[in-house]
């Protein structure tokens, strides 16, 4: 069978004897979108040779994978993006070769250069990914579902906005102005102090600014209890879940984050808080200065972090602190999955949370880890494909993930 013109430029690149122009024609040519069966059979062929020629061991994936997912679509040309893996193992075509599959599955799973999904992916049954959406409950007990085409709430002085403005009706609709003392927004039992309680369920996200104008944004499966005003000298809130904080400066009225068994003071700074249940309470300093205390009555231990410092609460009430990139931490608040060494069990409950899937291990849960980053917007189905970079099988059964060794 005749070569293609596709196939050679493919060849010529990994032989590393591609000129300039050529290399320009091969980008030009995987960018127009005319060639998506062609690339994804190169891609296989390629794979397959390389996985032949020398196996990946666990370490060498986990590095393959964060180059490729730590691509910003966005902001970078196309041939910026290229990965150069020069001296990688000591072999230079085995580095070309690992270049050019890098390309290829960039395009397929993180640009959407091809309409925002790739081959295989059965779309008709595909589960869609979380959204804007949670619930403000009030301290009367009423329930307003809050709208999911608005990314936030702002709770003012004279009632509940919108991050767009727009003043919210007892129904949780976005109305130009309040209803004349007739809701929620004219009760005068919202202009004093009460608790309000905001609750995103699996596979919603949603943003709130706080009286003081402290912004909190909540992950999927997550809820925040606060005031409707901070009267007393500190400004005390509790959360389950995750959430992220741009606190509000107040150097006379400390900021207070309860969990269940820690508390996080600060008197103005960035940081976030994961305390999903039986995950244990991770905090993580992205800017400023916070201290991290044990909650329990016989545990009087605390710990000062500094910016990109992450502690975690033990089941025996200890705090440890190691150093991270807190920019991966809150990579979900930007849109993003990122993972650094995280065992596939960890990667999945996050995903779960997010797609509001449950997740099954019927032959045990792999020992796997996984490093790299991954647009929230994608298709679960498209997700899990990226996944399947690690040698793990995944079938999707409706709403549950069943992992296969």
């Amino acid at each position: 069978m005749e070569e293609t013109r596709l196939a050679w430029l493919f060849r010529q690149y990994f032989d590393d004897q591609i000129s300039s122009e050529l290399e320009l024609e091969l980008f030009e040519m995987l960018e127009s979108g005319r060639y998506t069966a062609e690339l994804e059979q190169l891609m296989k062929d390629c794979w397959e040779k390389l996985d032949a020629e020398q196996p990946f061991d666990r370490l060498a994936r986990t590095r393959m994978l964060n180059a490729i997912y730590a691509a910003e679509s966005d902001t970078v040309p196309v041939q910026a993006k290229m990965i150069r893996w020069n001296g990688f193992a000591g072999l230079a075509s085995f580095a070309a070769a690992i270049a050019i599959c890098t390309l290829g599955i960039w395009l397929y799973y993180a640009s959407g250069l091809f309409g925002g999904h790739h081959p295989g992916s059965p779309l008709a049954n595909d589960i869609a990914p979380g959204k804007n959406g949670a619930t403000l409950r009030l301290a009367n007990g009423k329930v307003i579902t809050l709208s999911d085409a608005k990314t936030g709430l702002i709770i003012a002085v004279d009632g509940l906005k919108y991050n767009d403005g727009k003043a919210v009706d007892n129904d949780g609709n976005a109305v130009e102005r309040w209803d004349d003392g007739k809701g929620i927004n004219g009760e005068e039992a919202l202009r004093k102090a009460q608790m309000l309680n905001l609750t995103t369920s699996r596979g919603q996200t949603y943003q709130v600014t706080l009286p003081d104008g402290t912004k909190v944004w909540l992950n999927a499966d997550s809820k925040i209890d606060f005031p409707s005003q901070f009267t007393d000298m500190e400004r005390r809130i509790s959360i389950i879940g995750e959430a992220y904080f741009e606190v509000a400066k107040n150097k006379d009225k400390p900021f207070i984050v309860e969990t269940d068994g820690q508390e996080v003071t600060v008197l103005g700074t960035h940081f976030n808080v994961s305390a999903y249940k039986g995950e244990g309470i991770k905090t993580t300093l992205l800017e400023g200065l916070v201290r991290v205390q044990s909650a329990k009555a016989n545990h009087s231990g605390s710990v000062i972090l500094h910016p990109n410092q992450q502690s975690t609460l033990t089941t025996g009430n200890e705090i440890n602190v190691r150093a991270v990139d807190a920019t991966n931490i809150i990579a979900w608040k930007n849109g993003r999955f990122a993972f650094n060494s995280a065992n596939l069990e960890a990667v999945l409950k996050e995903m779960g949370r997010w797609y509001n899937v449950d997740i099954r291990y019927p032959d045990g849960i792999p020992d796997e880890r996984f490093t790299g980053n991954i647009d929230r917007n994608n298709t679960l189905t498209q997700t899990v494909d990226i996944l399947k970079f690690m040698k793990v099988n995944f079938e999707i059964d409706g709403r549950t993930i069943i992992v296969k060794k």
